[in-house]
């Protein structure tokens, strides 16, 4: 009984020599027992606004990489394939991103020394509502990762201007619906010239769907054989290229009802010819197209999906 109360007893007399202890520490230098709970709270807060401002950065990097999932990057590999079936297949993909609501914009980068043909094209294929920043770029060189983040700050609207160095889409014409198409008819481009080999054209009328007839004179013309070749009446639609002069003079020889004019380079010609067949336009259309008289034609009222 007596162990017990000692016991007890010296539990009281240690927990009152703590507490005087710690009364006597505040007595002796109260300014800096405050100073240190200050400090120990002001640890705390600080500790508190670290955390929040590594939840807020962490916020702020999830939105920002959000925005980023919203601009798709096409080409990062180098394509090989330039037939009009994966021509195709790239401009499909591009519009299925764009028809996303959550898509701000597309950035396609391409081979430098197709650019030319394919922004043509994809200017045809895909709506300019949304921006496609096509970026010109040689593969022997490292990856054009500066231009991807200057294209992505335009899409974004972090910088208004127009990006330097790169193609940002813009409709031609009319934009053609390819979205149920897998191929597009076959085009050949002929040059034609003094002494050229005529039944190559022929065989070239009779195999593809069109044929690009690239004239060697200044006023368009072609050689006899040539125009033996493409007066047939079952030649099939004809393009001739010629100067952007000559066609505005308008003073062009009428071979005939499937035969048309253009100043598109042959390349140019091909691919829109491809895009007038597939969609079954009549000639007047193929004519007014061909010509860049873009606003003369009604596309709708001739049965073309746009």
């Amino acid at each position: 009984m007596i162990n017990k109360k000692c016991c007890v007893a010296a539990m009281l007399f240690m927990t009152a020599a703590a507490a005087v202890t710690g009364c006597s520490e505040m007595t002796k230098n109260p300014m800096k027992y405050i100073l240190d709970e200050d400090e120990t709270r002001e640890g705390q807060t600080e500790s508190d606004t670290a955390k929040e401002d590594t939840s807020k950065d962490t916020e702020d990097n999830k939105n920002q990489q959000d925005n980023t999932t919203d601009i798709y990057v096409f080409g990062t590999d180098k394509v090989e394939d330039y037939s009009s079936k994966n021509m195709v297949s790239i401009a499909r993909e591009i519009n299925d991103k764009m028809s996303k609501d959550s898509v701000k914009g597309v950035i396609l980068i391409q081979d430098k020394t197709y650019v030319d043909d394919m922004s043509f094209f994809l200017s045809l294929t895909v709506q300019d509502k949304k921006p496609l920043i096509i970026i010109p770029h040689d593969y022997s060189e490292a990856e054009p990762k500066d231009k991807v983040a200057r294209a992505k700050e335009y899409i974004n609207g972090s910088n208004l201007e127009k990006p330097e160095d790169m193609i940002v889409n813009s409709n031609s014409g009319y934009v053609f619906d390819i979205s149920d198409v897998k191929d597009l008819p076959s085009v050949d481009i002929i040059y034609d010239y003094v002494g050229s080999d005529s039944n190559k054209l022929s065989k070239s009328l009779y195999i593809n769907d069109g044929t690009i007839v690239v004239s060697s004179t200044s006023d368009a013309s072609v050689s006899p054989d040539t125009e033996e070749v493409i007066s047939q009446s079952n030649a099939g639609s004809v393009v001739i290229t010629c100067s952007e002069d000559t066609l505005k003079n308008n003073k062009m020889k009428d071979y005939g009802e499937n035969i048309y004019y253009t100043a598109y380079s042959p390349t140019k010609a091909r691919i829109l010819t491809m895009i007038l067949l597939q969609n079954k336009c009549d000639s007047d259309t193929i004519r007014a197209a061909l010509k860049q008289n873009w606003k003369s034609i009604n596309f709708v009222e001739s049965g073309n999906r746009v």
